[in-house]
């Protein structure tokens, strides 16, 4: 299946409804919003390969720290991409391979932009870090390579560019904010933050 594959599918198309763990809020075509969510509930919808918000994208990676670590937060993608419908549900509806297989194009497309746009979360002294990295190498020789080399080779040159340790002599890299203190857990409603701050979250109003 091509990357490209991901692709928009519009609420006509699919019913999105409110949950306990999930709202949303609908722009005038239709396109669906998160306003608030359990930490779950944000992750499933970071995954989701019907809506690839790349806005969503980019928040989440800015504030996912202030309810969850690195670590758990590679841990919860790698185990969503191990994770594939069984041959019972597949059998009912073939769609469901389809769907998972989008979704694990969308976890790699999270991955490579985490990499990305905060190194400092895999390439500082802290502990954390080394097992975050310890934790993606893993995924990437031990999974990834078996489905698609050439991805697990993609990803490896990645890491590579991204590493600060092979640019000693470059100016610093920019590196993502400070780390945000964890303040929640669970459900997330970011109308109590201040305006400036809700800009920064996963729902910007």
């Amino acid at each position: 299946t091509n990357r490209s594959e991901l692709e928009l599918v519009l609420k006509s198309e699919v019913q999105i409804d409110d949950q306990d763990d999930m709202k949303f809020i609908f722009d005038e075509s239709d396109v669906p919003t998160v306003k608030f969510g359990s930490v779950p509930q944000l992750i499933h919808w970071l995954i989701n390969p019907r809506y690839p918000s790349d806005e969503f994208l980019q928040s989440f990676l800015l504030t996912y720290r202030m309810f969850m670590t690195p670590t758990v937060l590679l841990e919860a993608l790698v185990r969503a991409y191990c994770s594939p419908p069984s041959q019972e549900e597949v059998a009912k509806d073939r769609q469901k391979q389809k769907n998972f297989t989008l979704q694990q194009e969308r976890i790699v497309e999270v991955i490579r932009n985490w990499l990305i746009e905060h190194q400092s979360d895999f390439f500082s002294s802290k502990p954390e870090s080394v097992q975050l990295l310890t934790n993606l190498h893993r995924f990437i020789d031990e999974i990834i390579m078996q489905q698609d080399r050439e991805l697990a080779f993609e990803l490896t040159r990645l890491y590579h560019q991204m590493d600060p340790s092979k640019h000693s002599d470059e100016v610093c890299l920019k590196f993502a904010p400070e780390s945000l203190k964890r303040a929640h857990s669970g459900e997330m409603n970011f109308n109590s933050y201040p305006i400036k701050e809700v800009a920064r979250q996963l729902c910007l109003v």
